[in-house]
């Protein structure tokens, strides 16, 4: 008997220890690894045994000498060889293969139209998910074109596992390797091919593999096999949860993770629930992708599991996989993303237990990120938490989130509750990102134009670019009151907010029609024409999500699909934006939290209110993402540097200044800032620097990049408006801090910040005096009885307004007679109306999750016709300026 384990089994002992059966052998460094895969003879001389794939294992050694006494010439060749799928297939006469190594929906697309042009396949081969890069093709696709085009699919599901996922609906024929997970204890060898009975190829195979089929297994290989899978399925969905919680640990350690890859957070998860059984998990296979070569060989040397070739053991094993398998073609497959740094590990078969996890994200990472970070000062300190946590107490925010992006590094860090009293905030807690959804809408549309990729370029766009009319590219939906702006205005005027309309944000309804059906982006670019504008086109800056949400329109009327599908495949994906979704019900089926949104009662002496989730159908493009700060540390490295799928005149575009804004937009910066387009820019003591916040119910979002300095911040809170606060003052400490500023000479971001927000909180004081100064004094009596003008009034873009008369007449402040609670919108909102003089009143608009701190006000005068009735309501309404007078028909 061995005095070692598995996680300390020295090099070249077999996997599992003391069992000469074993089907793998330790390697417990990477330099072991690199040794293996070069022939070093130091390591060869080591091995025990090896790997079947690649070894003679030491039994059939002894049978070939044993053998050789009795034949004359028995050659046997012994070498490391990888033999993939390409190499096997060639090998056995299928010599026309072609390959699809990416297994996405633009290759799918390519086979499609090669099929289309009369080219025959025999058969499709894929794994479910793949290895090593745990991605997962389309099934249901690929079956209908193997169904249109008479082609066999072979589907290996050994990663998948049956327990979790069933897949032989959709494939001709299902391969597995028993020698992995269905055994586990990694001392016995097998396979198997399972065919669909309802495959139109069924007969055929069944009687071509019954030709050729001879039952060569050994009985006691067959014996052993059984034994070690009794408890199959026990395993299975033990390991599920282990491989889930390793995956989420590390996918929250930007600073040093580059790419998890797993199917929970993977951009195909979709395709994976698909197949995904009522109660399985995600496997039990999972890859890393370090940020530098260098930690990922600290990671593999401190990791305390066996390491060695092979997956789906009983214990945890873990592998340099590039180089095991593909160690003199390192340069090929790196084109498909398998980088030579990449490190898979298979089972987790610990218990699963939050001690083993913190080891791994303990010392472990720890040492890592040691060899990360040489040289540099994590900003994220001690201090640092200490000032995070008084701004959250005193700003009543339960959470925030924040990544700084410094060069190649990335610092992340969570502080206070996303949920209160159960769930920390952690660098992969998921909030809404609001507004700064905008960049990405606008970069999509910046790649329809810029790509070389034709089957992202859009040809309606290659003539004028941004200067292109919309109403060219959706004619009949974009009709505004105005004839010349209908004809004229352009993709760059609606997105750097120059059109001359306000943001009518409160006309966005989740239902239009006599049918009742759910609103479209196409309903509300209709209801543009039902809308006043405030201003001419070009002459003044004026705030307007609604013209995001007709480019969304256009974006999804030119590509033929959904927004958030095109964000993913051609930004998220390729820059490893796993945890970024673009609606709420796929943000709350992947694998991160959550964060719950609060509001701080300020009207009535405090406490937290939990404000319900959002739904993201009617923002969309305008500000329709949830993600993480792991993610858009991404996307704003992805800026920083001008790299990855994004082309270089897009992001030139996307950072060109197009409209000056306000003045008072100035605050520290050197200049008053410019609207470009999703971005406000301007400089700092020199430098660029671009920035977007967003705003939603009860979360909020600041982003900063300074391209200069290759450096940018993201923040992320759990409350309206005070998260950006926060976000705000955490973000000017730390640029303040990167660029050396002296405190005398740091804009005085708190104080701005306390004045605005108690003018915020002060709003409805003095609405009287302030909406109508010249009011008859005393005040006029109004016409009717207060019953009468209860009742539903309704405008064809802001929808129906059902006013009830309030009891008692003891509104907030006891003056508000009126209410009407507008439920079905985008934005739910409560107003109240105070009697002013005669028919005028003040409209006090309560968005749901303020709190008291976003009243918003209006002017509302209720019409009186000849018949003495009250026939329809004017109302004005005021946030940021004027948003123009719309007249309310009385309808019931």
């Amino acid at each position: 008997m061995t005095d070692y384990g598995v996680e300390d089994a020295p090099l070249g002992a077999g996997l599992p220890p003391d069992d000469i059966h074993a089907v793998s052998v330790s390697l417990p460094r990477w330099e072991d690894a690199e040794g293996w895969a070069r022939k070093d003879d130091k390591t060869l001389k080591a091995m025990k045994t090896g790997y079947p794939r690649f070894f003679i294992q030491p039994l059939i050694q002894r049978l070939a000498e044993e053998l050789s006494n009795v034949l004359e010439e028995l050659l046997i060749e012994h070498s490391f060889l990888y033999v993939d799928t390409i190499k096997i297939l060639s090998k056995f006469g299928m010599n026309d293969v072609i390959v699809y190594g990416f297994g996405n929906a633009s290759e799918l697309d390519e086979l499609e139209e090669r099929l289309k042009s009369g080219t025959r396949i025999a058969a499709l081969f894929t794994e479910f998910p793949t290895n090593p890069l745990l991605t997962c093709i389309d099934l249901h696709r690929v079956r209908r074109l193997a169904d249109r085009y008479d082609f066999v699919v072979v589907c290996d599901d050994t990663v998948g596992t049956s327990i979790n996922v069933d897949i032989l609906q959709l494939v001709d024929v299902v391969v597995t390797s028993l020698t992995k997970l269905f055994s586990g204890a990694c001392n016995v060898m097998g396979g198997s091919a399972i065919l669909n009975p309802q495959s139109r190829h069924y007969g055929k195979l069944r009687n071509i593999l019954s030709d050729i089929f001879k039952d060569t297994y050994f009985p006691e290989d067959a014996r052993i096999m059984a034994r070690n899978c009794a408890d199959f399925p026990q395993r299975v969905k033990r390991i599920n949860g282990n491989a889930q919680d390793v995956a989420t640990l590390l996918h929250s350690r930007a600073d040093l993770v580059k790419h998890v890859y797993y199917p929970s957070i993977g951009p195909s998860k979709h395709f994976y629930d698909l197949v995904r059984r009522p109660d399985g998990g995600y496997g039990y296979l999972l890859s890393v992708e370090f940020v530098k070569p260098a930690a990922a060989v600290a990671f593999f040397d401190a990791l305390r599991v066996a390491k060695g070739p092979s997956l789906g053991t009983n214990f945890t094993l873990a592998c340099p996989y590039t180089l095991f398998a593909h160690y003199g073609e390192m340069d090929a497959v790196a084109a498909y993303g398998v980088v030579e740094h990449l490190a898979g590990n298979s089972s987790m078969h610990y218990a699963r237990t939050e001690s083993n996890v913190h080891q791994l994200g303990g010392p472990t990472l720890a040492r890592t990120s040691q060899e990360v970070l040489k040289g540099k000062a994590n900003p994220l300190d001690k201090s640092f938490e200490k000032l995070v946590g008084e701004a959250l107490e005193e700003w009543h925010v339960p959470g925030l989130s924040i990544a700084v992006i410094d060069g190649d590094d990335t610092w992340a860090e969570g502080y206070g509750s996303a949920t209160l009293d159960s769930t920390p905030v952690t660098p992969s807690t998921l909030f809404y990102a609001g507004s700064t959804t905008k960049a990405f809408t606008c970069a999509i549309l910046a790649m329809m134009m810029e790509s070389e990729d034709e089957k992202k370029r859009a040809p309606s766009l290659s003539a004028l670019g941004w200067q292109t009319p919309i109403s060219s590219l959706v004619r009949d939906d974009f009709v505004l009151r105005d004839e010349w702006a209908t004809a004229h205005l352009t993709l760059e005027d609606a997105l750097s907010h120059r059109t001359g309309f306000p943001r009518h944000d409160r006309a966005l309804a989740l239902h239009y029609g006599d049918d009742h059906h759910p609103a479209t982006m196409r309903d509300f670019a209709r209801s543009l024409r039902h809308l006043p504008a405030v201003a001419e086109p070009r002459v003044a800056w004026r705030y307007c999500n609604y013209m995001y949400l007709v480019a969304t329109h256009v974006i999804q009327t030119l590509t033929g699909r959904w927004l958030g599908t095109t964000m993913r495949e051609w930004i998220w994906a390729p820059l490893g934006m796993k945890s970024t979704y673009f609606s709420l019900e796929d943000a709350q089926a992947g694998p991160e939290d959550l964060a719950s949104g609060y509001c701080w009662d300020y009207r009535n002496g405090g406490g937290y209110g939990r404000v319900p989730f959002m739904g993201l159908a009617g923002t969309s493009g305008a500000g329709g993402i949830i993600s993480n700060v792991l993610d858009y540390a991404r996307w704003v490295r992805c800026l920083l540097r001008e790299e990855g799928p994004v082309p270089k005149a897009a992001h030139a575009a996307l950072k060109t200044p197009r409209m000056v804004m306000p003045p008072d937009s100035q605050k520290g910066f050197d200049a008053p800032m410019a609207y470009a387009l999703g971005w406000m820019a301007s400089t700092y003591k020199g430098h660029r620097v671009y920035t977007h916040g967003g705003g939603m119910e009860a979360y909020g979002v600041e982003v900063f990049f300074f391209p200069d300095l290759d450096y940018g911040l993201v923040t992320m809170g759990n409350t309206s408006i005070t998260s950006n606060v926060v976000g705000q003052l955490m973000a000017w400490k730390l640029i303040n801090d990167k660029l050396g500023v002296p405190e005398e000479e740091r804009w005085d971001w708190e104080g701005f910040a306390k004045k605005i927000f108690d003018e915020m909180l002060a709003a409805a004081d003095g609405a009287v005096d302030r909406l109508y100064p010249g009011r008859a004094d005393p005040p006029l009596p109004r016409a009717l009885p207060l019953g009468d003008y209860a009742g539903t009034y309704f405008h064809a873009a802001y929808r129906n307004i059902t006013i009830e008369v309030i009891d008692n007449s003891d509104g907030i402040g006891g003056k508000r007679e009126l209410k009407a609670a507008r439920e079905d919108f985008v934005w739910k909102m409560t107003f109240e109306f105070e009697h002013v003089s005669g028919e005028f009143w003040v409209i006090y608009g309560e968005p749901r999750g303020s709190g008291g701190v976003r009243t918003q006000l209006g002017k509302a005068e209720f019409k009186i016709g000849s018949t003495g009735k009250v026939e329809a309501l004017e109302v004005e309404f005021f946030q940021d300026g004027s948003e123009g007078v719309v007249l309310f028909e009385k309808v019931a």
